[in-house]
């Protein structure tokens, strides 16, 4: 299987997780969890208004590399978020960067300076207009992420948007069933379970759009 063949599938596979999935707290896992598949050694959630040395922080690592993200040095680091912090505030842009890119536009001699254990970096933003800035940073230890990562970075972006937007609605939605209640069939009582229906059109819209692109 090609690697954009199991990436799709993969994305297939995330989609219909997160079709069933009710918490709205899990969603960042399972999407962490499906981009450490791009060969990443580490995939962080930037949510909140991070501060260097407090904000909550959603992290998956491979278990060699969880020490040195652990580390309080590492996530101050990442709270600080250079030079994707910068860039993203000021210029608009939504397309997934390079940390090295980015750094070269920013004039900085050393971008990894900036990544725990000097580390790539690579940064897939939420488009649209946020503050503070919202979107995924994933690391790894020994090589750029190239076109490969780029084409993968624009083509999960959609997807990305959706589950966002799913979360966001799980948090609103009042009607939160107990642990152990299964969602009532659609076919069933197609008006019964309105999260429901509504995240499966925008997954479904994610899904096509990432396939036609």
């Amino acid at each position: 299987m090609t690697g954009t063949a199991a990436q799709l599938r993969r994305m297939r596979d995330l989609a219909v997780q997160i079709m069933h999935e009710r918490d709205p707290d899990a969603l960042h896992t399972l999407v962490l969890a499906e981009l450490r598949a791009c060969d990443a050694e580490a995939a962080v959630c930037k949510e909140g208004d991070w501060q260097p040395d407090e904000g909550a922080m959603s992290i998956v690592t491979a278990p060699a590399a969880r020490s040195v993200f652990d580390h309080p040095q590492a996530r101050r680091l990442i709270r600080i978020g250079r030079p994707f912090a910068e860039h993203y505030a000021s210029t608009g842009d939504s397309a997934p960067r390079q940390a090295d890119a980015l750094g070269r536009l920013q004039h900085l001699r050393d971008v990894r300076r900036f990544t725990p254990g000097g580390r790539f970096a690579f940064g897939i933003p939420l488009p649209g207009v946020h503050s503070p800035v919202r979107g995924y940073i994933l690391f790894r230890p020994d090589a750029v992420f190239g076109p490969a990562a780029l084409s993968y970075g624009v083509e999960v972006q959609p997807l990305l948007v959706a589950v966002d937007r799913q979360r966001v609605l799980l948090s609103q939605w009042p009607l939160r069933d107990p642990p152990g209640t299964a969602w009532p069939s659609c076919r069933s009582t197609p008006a019964s379970s309105p999260p429901r229906t509504a995240r499966s059109v925008r997954l479904r819209r994610a899904f096509r759009q990432r396939a036609a692109g």
